[in-house]
C-alpha cells in the first residue's frame, strides 16, 4: 500500500486540484497493483503550524510516502521510483510557488491487512482478482501463485498446513 500524506498551505489546492493530484499518484501505481491499495490524504496546515529552518513558512509542501505493498529494492530501482513520483508530482509543486520535500518510508508486508485479509502475492490470481474487482475479499490458498520482485514462482502453500 502506498499511503501519501500531503502537507501543504491553506488554500495551496482546491478540491479539482487534490482530486486530480490523487488520481495521477494511484495511476503510477494501479498498472502494478490494486488501485485501492493507493491511499492519498491532504493535511492544510496554517502558517503558524509550520515552521521550516525554524522560521514560519506558508509555501511549503512536505509529502510522506509509506510503501507496504512492495519492497523497491537496490540502488538503481529506488532511483527510478524516485525519479518517476517526483514527476508525477511536479505539476501541483513546480511553478505555484512551493517549496517542497518528499520521502518514502518502507514498512514489512506482513504487519499489513486489508479489510482483514492479508493482501495476496504479487501478480497472483488473487490479487489480479482484487485488481479487476477494485476492492478486497477472500481468496483460497489454490489462488496464491504470485511472482517475487525477481521474477520466481512464490505461493501455492496450502495455509493450513
Amino acid at each position: 500500500m502506498p499511503f501519501w500524506r500531503i502537507h501543504h498551505p491553506v488554500g495551496a489546492y482546491t478540491d479539482q486540484d487534490k482530486e486530480d493530484f490523487a488520481k495521477a499518484i494511484t495511476a503510477r501505481y494501479a498498472a502494478e497493483m490494486p488501485a485501492f491499495y493507493c491511499d492519498v490524504f491532504f493535511y492544510e496546515v496554517e502558517k503558524r503550524n509550520a515552521f521550516r529552518g525554524g522560521e514560519a513558512v506558508d509555501n511549503f509542501v512536505r509529502l510522506q510516502v509509506e510503501h507496504i505493498a512492495r519492497a523497491i529494492d537496490g540502488q538503481v530501482m529506488q532511483q527510478f521510483i524516485m525519479d518517476l513520483l517526483t514527476e508525477t508530482i511536479r505539476p501541483w509543486l513546480d511553478g505555484r510557488g512551493h517549496d517542497w520535500e518528499i520521502s518514502i518510508g518502507e514498512m514489512p508486508a506482513e504487519l499489513w491487512r486489508v479489510d482483514g485479509f492479508t493482501p495476496p502475492p504479487f501478480r497472483s490470481p488473487a490479487e489480479k482478482r482484487w485488481m479487476s474487482d477494485n476492492k478486497s475479499s477472500p481468496y483460497d490458498w489454490t489462488e496464491t501463485v504470485g511472482l517475487n520482485a525477481d521474477g520466481q514462482i512464490v505461493g501455492l502453500v496450502d495455509p493450513r498446513g
